[in-house]
């Protein structure tokens, strides 16, 4: 038992901002590249409301099944890559999952992130989510 290793920050020696760590068996993996840079799980019916997350300063609720995830610190483009999961509640029962896709009708941006939530039923309908949790990863600026 000896103390452990406390540190603050840490930076490359070559390059500051990029550290590469082994990954499994032989490979190797940048650091900052396989971290989520933004989350959030929110409440998406009636009023939408945030639950909790990191890097998000608010979220809209543009429209019935359509949001805007407005980021702290913002991506260094729009190219980055957004996932999730949700799920659609109707009478009180978790009956219907969901599927998250990009807003073709809005651009998604450095410092945005606009999305639908696609309920999975017979209609294949945009709806609110009883909870949605996205995660972010790319480049910040």
């Amino acid at each position: 038992g000896g103390n452990p290793v406390q540190i603050n920050q840490l930076r490359g020696i070559d390059t500051a901002g990029s550290i590469t760590i082994q990954g499994e068996g032989t490979a190797t993996t940048n650091l900052q590249q396989g971290l989520c840079k933004s989350w959030i799980d929110f409440k998406g019916t009636s009023t939408a409301a945030t639950n909790d997350s990191f890097n998000v300063s608010s979220l809209t609720d543009v429209d019935t099944g359509k949001f805007t995830v407005n980021f702290s610190n913002a991506m260094s483009s729009g190219d980055y890559t957004i996932c999730g999961s949700a799920f659609y509640s109707q009478g009180g029962g978790f009956n219907d999952t969901m599927v998250v896709s990009r807003d073709t009708t809005q651009t998604q941006t450095a410092a945005a992130s606009p999305f639908y939530l696609y309920r999975l039923s017979s209609s294949v309908a945009i709806a609110d989510a009883q909870e949605a949790h996205i995660l972010y990863h790319g480049d910040l600026a």
